[in-house]
């Protein structure tokens, strides 16, 4: 769908929110004097086991003693029990205590409106974390209880409502020049990927070939012998246009088989796994080439990326958490450079990753992108990774993270803090709407 398509459809949903809300207001709390700390809020349904939840975590972490910014959480998901979960709460504590980590799933709209808007200091800055993703409530953005409104992280697109002020961004993912055709909001461009990221712990990988790499392929299944080309999104990211290029790619690489993320409901998996063999089957490519990774928590997901050769990513909505979770675990990502928000991702990260062998890893055609794909397969097959394959995919994974600006989640937070003072202050200081 065209930028602009989608610009059009989500600015209907949106004018349907505010009709929705017309008759059900709570008014902001107002303010008799500038706070010393910057207030920002975060809002979103997945503060869960959820890819969000993973993300984000390091703004929290970063803010833990800060003495310029305090962080508030406005969560309207179910508590799903996780871990992942029990560590924000943990980390900002229950509001019941005396905390910053509110639970509003069990409120109405008014109920929960009236627990942000009469938060006390009153909320700066609001990040909402859902946009129009599974679970949302954009009724709570459209009541404004805070004086800037940011569509932030989950949702790579915009909003199309008049009570969304701006959008984190970089200058990969969109561009001012055209932020009028895609964008309702005003841009708000980080000097970095837009993508948060927090990884603490170092991640061992093994070298190709080694013992450990023989045994990691063997528990997936996985020969010794061939390229694994992967996709590790969950499967309802595969459109029809992607996997036709990958059978391309596998078709000129006999030796490859196709990696990809067994469908996470069993209901639907064994429809979905024969659907997709018998696509294969039609681009003459054997079934029996397409290997199916189980469901894993996400420290081994993480720690098995390395049993692959190359992530071919999707092309109309790109991989974005599993794409940091495979390049952390030391499988490169090859990625093509679409024209939305949602399709130019992969590039954002990749040069989060290095920018300088980035440019070896971004394909700006779906022929350039097959080319890539095979020549690095081939050179890697026929030099055994020590030739031009393994160089142009070898982007130094190891390490604790801090290695690279993609993994710098205290540098994010700070990056961040600077952009969402520079709103607040555009805010306040002028009536014009303006990128920043």
């Amino acid at each position: 769908m065209p930028p602009k398509l989608k610009k059009k459809v989500a600015k209907s949903f949106s004018h349907s929110v505010e009709k929705l809300i017309s008759n059900v207001r709570y008014p902001p709390k107002q303010r008799n004097s500038t706070p010393p700390k910057l207030n920002m809020a975060f809002m979103s349904h997945d503060f869960a086991n959820h890819p969000t939840t993973y993300l984000v975590k390091g703004v929290f972490v970063a803010h833990e003693a800060s003495p310029d910014v305090a962080i508030s959480v406005f969560s309207y998901g179910p508590d799903d029990g996780s871990k992942s979960r029990e560590s924000i709460v943990n980390l900002l504590g229950d509001s019941s205590h005396g905390g910053s980590f509110y639970d509003i799933h069990g409120k109405s709209n008014l109920e929960a409106l009236k627990t942000i808007c009469d938060h006390d200091p009153q909320v700066d800055i609001i990040f909402d974390m859902q946009g129009y993703t599974l679970g949302t409530r954009p009724e709570l953005m459209a009541n404004r209880c805070a004086k800037v409104q940011v569509n932030f992280l989950a949702f790579p697109g915009t909003s199309g409502a008049s009570f969304m002020d701006y959008i984190i961004v970089d200058q990969y993912v969109a561009s001012i020049e055209r932020a009028d055709e895609e964008f309702t909001e005003k841009l708000a461009i980080l000097p970095r990927s837009y993508q948060a990221n927090y990884f603490v712990d170092p991640i061992s990988i093994p070298e190709r070939g080694s013992l450990e790499w023989k045994a990691l392929r063997h528990r997936e299944n996985l020969s010794e012998s061939s390229f694994v080309f992967a996709n590790l999104n969950k499967v309802d990211k595969i459109d029809p246009h992607s996997f036709s290029v990958w059978m391309r790619c596998m078709q000129q690489v006999p030796e490859s088989v196709l990696w990809l993320l067994e469908p996470s409901i069993p209901a639907a998996a064994e429809i979905v796994k024969k659907n997709l063999q018998i696509a294969a089957r039609d681009a003459g490519i054997c079934p029996d080439r397409i290997v199916f990774a189980k469901k894993v928590g996400r420290e081994e997901h993480i720690q098995r990326m390395a049993a692959g050769d190359l992530f071919l990513d999707t092309f109309y909505y790109g991989a974005h958490t599993t794409a940091t979770d495979a390049m952390r675990g030391g499988l490169p990502l090859l990625t093509l450079a679409g024209e939305s928000f949602s399709s130019r991702v992969g590039v954002s990260l990749l040069h989060g990753m290095n920018s300088k062998k980035a440019t070896s890893l971004v394909a700006y055609s779906v022929d350039e992108f097959v080319e890539i794909a095979v020549e690095m397969a081939k050179a890697q097959m026929d030099y055994r990774g020590e030739a031009l394959g393994r160089k142009l995919i070898d982007m130094d994974y190891s390490g604790d993270g801090d290695n690279h600006e993609l993994f710098d989640w205290k540098a994010y937070s700070t990056d961040l803090d600077h952009l969402s003072r520079m709103m607040v202050e555009v805010k306040e200081l002028t009536s014009m709407e303006m990128h920043v």
